[in-house]
């Protein structure tokens, strides 16, 4: 028997009433499906395989290569990221990561707000905020952004004391830019390494008592904090995120459809040279610690 042979095996399913077919029999991004009228379909992939990206879809274990007797179904773990919105937010710090969460296996989204409706960015733009802060119950990942309103929030006790208060029941908390400075502020960095905009390093690395602040690093992962670089440095963040909770394969889809160069080195960052925060580029001992 060879090693293909032996390898678990497991079959798509999805919907009856998919519009388009011709895409059953292939590794499946992004499509929607119902959550009822789960139905059988006909495609047999290894479970190595990059087979499907969010909650619509799920598989079912076959007992062999050769036996469709079905075992046991499984629907894809779910990663929930909420993203915390805030009058002020940078946009791409949100949807750059968002992105790449919608077309990864396994993840959703939605927003959180002071209060229900729409926020505004930095750039003008609005987001609805689908639940208020008081709505978060216990979370799974929290994603903080960066963006000029976070000058306020470092100095709202309320909104800090909520952020510990949800952060003590997320199994992960990430930021991206400047966000890593409300997350100092709220105490949830403390004994962490971290880092944020180089162009707002000082500023930032001034919360926090014991702080271990990167000057050079795209982002850190320290335990279950995740904090980026500047602005589109979230991308990269959120692409490694999706590479440690689901796999690199996913990973790679997910930044293949999107058409994106990512970087995999967590220790490239020419802005802190350009920053001044370092004379040049040198080994660094970033590492990601799980």
């Amino acid at each position: 028997m060879s090693r293909a042979d032996r390898s678990p095996r497991w079959m798509v399913l999805g919907h009856l009433g998919h519009p388009d077919p011709s895409v059953w029999n292939q590794p499946l991004v992004n499509r929607a499906a119902s959550r009822r009228n789960w139905w059988l379909l006909d495609g047999l992939m290894p479970v190595s395989g990059v087979v499907v990206s969010n909650r619509h879809l799920r598989l079912a274990h076959v007992s062999g290569p050769d036996d469709h007797g079905l075992m046991t179904t499984d629907r894809i773990p779910i990663h929930h990221v909420s993203v915390v919105l805030f009058e002020g937010f940078e946009l791409l710090d949100v949807f750059g990561p968002v992105e790449l969460f919608s077309l990864a296996s396994g993840f959703e989204v939605d927003y959180v707000g002071a209060r229900r409706g729409p926020v505004a960015s930095s750039q003008g733009a609005q987001v609805v905020a689908q639940r208020a802060y008081a709505e978060v119950g216990e979370a799974d990942i929290i994603l903080v952004p960066g963006g000029m309103g976070t000058r306020r929030l470092v100095e709202d006790d309320g909104f800090l004391t909520w952020l510990d208060e949800v952060a003590l029941r997320s199994r992960l908390v990430a930021s991206v830019c400047t966000g890593s400075a409300v997350l100092a502020a709220a105490g949830l960095l403390e004994g962490c390494r971290a880092t944020t905009n180089k162009q707002s390093y000082t500023w930032a690395t001034g919360f926090g008592r014991d702080v271990d602040w990167q000057p050079a690093a795209r982002w850190v992962h320290d335990r279950s904090r995740w904090t980026s670089s500047g602005v589109a440095a979230g991308m990269d963040m959120a692409a490694a995120l999706i590479a440690d909770q689901v796999s690199p394969e996913a990973a790679e889809a997910a930044v293949r459809q999107a058409e994106l160069e990512i970087h995999r080195d967590s220790t490239w960052d020419p802005f802190a040279v350009a920053a001044g925060l370092v004379e040049e580029r040198g080994e660094s001992s970033l590492t990601s610690t799980d």
